[in-house]
Formats: structure tokens, C-alpha cells, sequence
């Protein structure tokens, strides 16, 4: 006992000091090491777990590492997985690596290869579209990539994949298994796991006659293709109907070892988009109204639009029990760039839409724009929602949970969850395992030292856990951090990974794991010091 509270003072006398100085320290209890950050403040919930600002993940001097993916390695460690020119523009290749809990890398320094086939593999142009990973549930990953090994025209592609062990070891044909490589493009490929350590993949194929359609493809723990005749690399047709573009796929399990697909679709009309969704299952057989089941179909865009960098803005999560719920940007009460809201469907099993007809608004503040939702399951039938939202000056970020009947749960039009001065863009989200969820985004409230990245803990009530306005994870000289990705560390905290310009303008990759220790009784310590300062938009 006395022990205990001696280590106690001394860890608070630590904490009081440490402040002051740019260091870390290890203390040593009872042979368990605990590591205090102290350049880094928080608010004494959360913890930083790795060093300060971030461990690197790849820093090849003078290579441009794109379209960065990962996923839990279900140990408390994650797969990272993108693709650089460490060779000769403009072949790119596909590279991974595997961190553990403790944030040693055990892949290399830099990597390993997946993929290093001659031509280009995935595209700078959209590089968060073009490779994609998860989990195999074995230790290991699937990863999927936009490969032009076949022909390295611009507007030429096919669709990769490859399964890596938890020792860093490809599984599969070397250099990748092929899943789609017909005539015509191929590109825009997201997978989702079907629980058996294989995956089911989903892409957008352009025919020759230049319209876009969805297909998908099955392929085992083995890597071989599930769907369709031996030599037919077609996959599934979800979506092929001859009006209009169907174009960038999104996907979750439906947990059955089948997955729910959805879209944006132009059948309607060629003057904006709509998000339509359909089910496929295990055999390859759909389930639900030929060419999809229509989600919402209001005038004017659903999901957004890709310019330049952009990604188009919807997304999903499962609804746990069979079905999914699906969000996006909407602009039916006006067109202008500074009005569009955030609205949200429920889709079950059988095809049967649950919320109101085209959507359940989440955020419609009159002459604001909502933007980039984000979407994970709150572990209940329902979701949390995260995107952008136009404030006075600059945009902000905000979170809703919806419950499975679909009545939101917290504050009308979303509980803030970073509104610093300066703005603050690209949210992602996911789940903490308690019906809450992790919050990342890229900050630039510490200008003009350019982007930084900071990250929030909201749980199951809408109360934000750590500090107001979210904690830093790096900040790190004047060059900027930014464009974060995030997976859960399955212990209810979250691994983040970003692109960094440190050391040079071609940008590496640098990841951080953060949680909120678990205390003696079971319980995570929290915060609900901002429940007075929210207010209602």
C-alpha cells in the first residue's frame, strides 16, 4: 500500500513537472513500463502510447508514398498498406507494413513488398480510391490496388489483390492475384472481409462503350476467385444498367460471408447523382431489385462530387444484423457550394428501407454546407456520423448518433467536436468497442505552421473524453500533417496514421496510437467537461 501511494505522488510530482520539458519518461512499476509524453498535453484521460509526434512508418528520402490504408492486425497492433516510387516514376508500387501495439515496426524499416510488377499500381491522381485493405482475420491482411501491369495507358486499369501473413509473407500468386483485368477500365476497388480470411471485392468498371457499372468479386482464403467461370475475370454484375454512370463503390459485410454494396448512380438523370445499394451473397447471387435498391433519389446531388483530390462523400458502415446504414452529402434544398446537408438510410437484409423515405436528415443548417461524412457503427443497429460543417469563417467538425430506429441521439444538427479557429477538414472515424467513437481529422488552428493532426474520443451519451477541441498527435515543425486514416487498437482506443512533410516536400508516412487506459476496476476513465459548452445550431 505504501508502495502504491508513494508511486502515486511521484507520478503526479512527474506529471506536474514534466510540462516544462520536451522529453519522455519511462517509469518502471512493478516491472510494467509506463511511458508519460510530455511535449504532447493532455487532459489525463487519454494516453499517447508512442513517441512524441509520431513513429514513422515509411521515409524513403525523395519518394512519394500515396493512397495509405489500414486496418486492425487484431492483436492491437494495424497493416498499413500503400503505394510509392521508390522506383522509377512513373511505376509505382504496393508496399505494406505491420506495427505493433507498442509501435515497433516488424516489417522492415520501410516495408514490404506486395507488389513490384512492371507499370504503375494504384494512381496519384485519387489516391484514396485506388487501394484498399482489411483485416483476414488471422493476423495477416487482404489488400486490393488498380494495377496497370497490362497496359499503362491513362485511362487503363485492373484490379489486384494479395493476402499478407502477420509475418509480412504474400499468400498468393506473387506480385498480386488477378480479379478483374476484361476490357476496359477497371479502377476504384474497396473490399470488405467475409469472416473466412478471404474478402469480397467490389470496383467500378468503365465498358468499352464508356458507361461506368459496378462489379464484385469473391475470393477465398486461398485466393481463388469464387464468382464466375474459371478464366471469366469479370466478377458479379451489381450494377449495369444502360442509363447513366454508376461510380465509386462502397462496401461492408453484411456477416454472413455476402456484403452490401452502395453507389452513386446517374439513371435518373445525367444532371446530378443518387445513391442507390444492393445486397450480394456468398453464392454471388444478389438479393435485393435488380441494379439496386434505390436509397435516396431527391433532386439534385447525393454523394458529392470527386474534384481534384476529393473523394465523393458518402459512406457505411453494417447495421450489425444483416443489413447497413448509408450516409452522404445531400444538396436537395439548394445547389450552391455553400448549402448541401448530411442525411442517413437504413437498409435491412431484405432490401426494405427503415428510416423516412430518402433519408433521415442528420445536419441541414439553413445557408451552411456540410461536408465528408463518415460513418461506423455505434454496436446497437445504429451509427455515428462525423463530417465538416461550414461555420462563420471556416469549416468545423461535428458528430451524430442515430439510433436503430433512426432518431438522433444527441444535440439537433450535431455535437461539436472541434470547432478551433482556422478551420479544420478530412474527419475519419471509428468505432471504440463501447458504443462510442474515435474522431481524427487534419487542424490548421496552430497557422501558419500549416496542417497538424488531432484526434477526439466521443462516447455512447455525445460527450466528448478527452481534451476540448481534441487532443494533438503531432505537430511537428513548419511543414504540415495531414490527410489522416484511423483503425481501431481493439482495447478502445485507435491507431492513426498521416502524411508528413518533415523531412522533405515528397511526404512520409508517420503513425500514433491513443486511448484512455482502462482503470483497476475495468472502467476507462472520461471527461464530460464540455457537457455546458455545447450549444445548439
Amino acid at each position: 500500500m505504501k508502495k502504491t501511494i508513494l508511486i502515486s505522488i511521484f507520478s503526479i510530482f512527474l506529471l506536474m513537472i514534466l510540462p516544462a520539458f520536451n522529453s519522455t519518461v519511462i517509469i518502471n512499476v512493478e516491472d510494467s513500463e509506463v511511458q508519460i509524453n510530455s511535449s504532447l498535453s493532455t487532459s489525463g484521460t487519454e494516453k499517447i502510447y508512442w513517441q512524441d509526434n509520431g513513429t514513422v512508418i515509411v521515409n524513403k528520402e525523395d519518394n512519394y508514398e500515396w493512397g495509405y490504408k489500414l486496418c486492425s492486425d487484431g492483436k492491437g497492433g494495424a497493416i498499413i498498406a500503400w503505394y510509392d516510387d521508390r522506383e522509377i516514376l512513373p511505376n509505382t508500387n504496393i508496399y505494406a507494413q505491420r506495427i505493433d501495439s507498442n509501435g515497433i515496426k516488424l516489417w522492415g524499416k520501410n516495408g514490404m513488398v506486395i507488389c513490384n510488377n512492371t507499370g504503375r499500381q494504384g494512381d496519384p491522381n485519387l489516391p484514396t480510391e485506388e487501394l484498399d485493405i482489411c483485416s483476414d482475420g488471422n493476423g495477416g491482411a487482404i489488400i486490393v490496388w488498380r494495377d496497370q501491369r497490362r497496359d499503362e495507358g491513362v485511362f487503363d486499369g485492373d484490379i489486384y489483390a494479395q493476402r499478407v501473413d502477420l509475418n509480412g509473407n504474400t499468400l498468393w500468386t506473387d506480385n498480386g492475384t488477378v480479379i478483374c483485368n476484361s476490357t476496359g477500365e477497371q479502377r476504384y476497388p474497396k473490399l470488405c472481409s467475409d469472416g473466412n480470411n478471404g474478402a469480397i471485392i467490389t470496383w467500378q468498371h468503365t465498358r468499352t462503350t464508356g458507361d461506368e457499372d459496378i462489379h464484385a468479386q469473391y475470393i477465398n482464403s486461398t485466393g481463388v476467385k469464387q464468382w464466375g467461370a474459371i478464366n471469366d475475370y469479370n466478377g458479379t454484375v451489381i450494377c449495369n444498367i444502360n442509363t447513366g454512370d454508376q461510380e465509386f463503390p462502397r462496401i461492408c459485410s453484411d456477416g454472413k460471408k455476402g456484403a452490401i454494396i452502395t453507389w452513386r448512380d446517374k439513371r435518373n438523370t445525367e444532371s446530378y447523382f443518387n445513391i442507390y445499394a444492393q445486397r450480394i451473397n456468398w453464392t454471388g447471387l444478389t438479393d435485393w431489385i435488380d441494379n439496386g435498391t434505390v436509397i435516396c433519389n431527391e433532386k439534385n446531388d447525393q454523394g458529392g462530387g470527386a474534384t481534384g483530390s476529393n473523394p465523393p462523400e458518402f459512406s457505411i458502415c453494417s447495421d450489425e444484423n444483416g443489413g447497413a446504414v448509408i450516409t452522404w452529402r445531400d444538396e436537395r434544398e439548394g445547389t450552391a457550394d455553400n448549402y448541401a446537408s448530411i442525411y442517413t438510410q437504413k437498409i435491412n437484409s431484405t432490401g426494405n428501407t427503415k428510416w423516412a423515405k430518402n433519408g433521415t436528415v442528420i445536419c441541414n443548417i439553413t445557408q451552411s454546407e456540410q461536408r465528408f461524412p463518415q460513418i461506423c457503427s455505434d454496436n446497437n443497429g445504429g451509427a455515428i456520423i462525423t463530417w465538416e460543417s461550414l461555420g462563420e469563417m471556416d469549416y468545423e467538425i461535428y458528430a451524430q448518433r442515430i439510433n436503430s430506429n433512426g432518431d438522433s441521439q444527441w444535440i439537433k444538427n450535431g455535437t461539436i467536436i472541434c470547432n478551433e479557429k482556422s478551420g479544420q477538414r478530412y474527419p475519419q472515424i471509428c468505432i471504440d468497442g463501447k458504443g462510442g467513437a474515435i474522431i481524427t481529422w487534419d487542424d490548421f488552428r496552430n497557422a501558419p505552421t500549416s496542417y497538424d493532426i488531432y484526434a477526439q474520443l466521443i462516447n455512447s451519451n455525445g460527450q466528448t473524453q478527452w481534451n476540448r477541441n481534441g487532443t494533438l498527435l503531432c505537430n511537428y515543425g513548419t511543414l504540415e500533417q495531414t490527410a489522416p486514416q484511423i483503425c481501431t487498437d481493439l482495447n478502445g482506443g485507435a491507431i492513426i496514421i498521416w502524411r508528413d512533410n518533415r523531412e522533405d516536400a515528397s511526404g512520409d508516412v508517420y503513425a500514433q496510437r491513443i486511448g484512455t487506459p482502462i482503470t483497476k476496476s475495468g472502467t476507462s476513465e472520461s471527461s464530460d467537461d464540455d457537457d455546458d459548452d455545447e450549444v445548439v445550431r
